[in-house]
């Protein structure tokens, strides 16, 4: 084979750093996007750990109220939907009951 069909060194060298800096964008792509995963689960994390804080908040305040304290403002009709949903558990508990009598 003659010399001119040979790749030369310098055509190597290239080669080999446009490879290695592609290896790099890759990396950072993947660092960046396993980053990104990480704070979405986070957030999610802590979207759940609020809302089990406020289920307990809500408790707090309704338990308050059936010792006789006044319920925040607002927050009556939202009282009376729970109220209503409990009652609607306890029947569909009661009727799961007799059906595995």
């Amino acid at each position: 084979m003659s010399d001119e069909k040979q790749p030369s060194k310098d055509s190597w060298s290239r080669l080999y750093e446009t490879a290695i800096g592609q290896i790099d964008e890759i990396r950072d792509a993947i660092v960046r996007g396993s980053q990104a995963g990480k704070a979405k689960l986070d957030a999610q994390l802590l979207r759940r750990q609020r809302d089990r804080l406020l289920a307990e908040l809500g408790q707090h305040v309704l338990e308050e109220a059936a010792r006789g304290a006044s319920l925040p403002p607002g927050t009556e009709e939202l009282a009376q939907k729970i109220k209503d949903v409990e009652a609607q558990i306890e029947e569909s508990e009661g009727e799961a009951k007799k059906v595995f009598r």
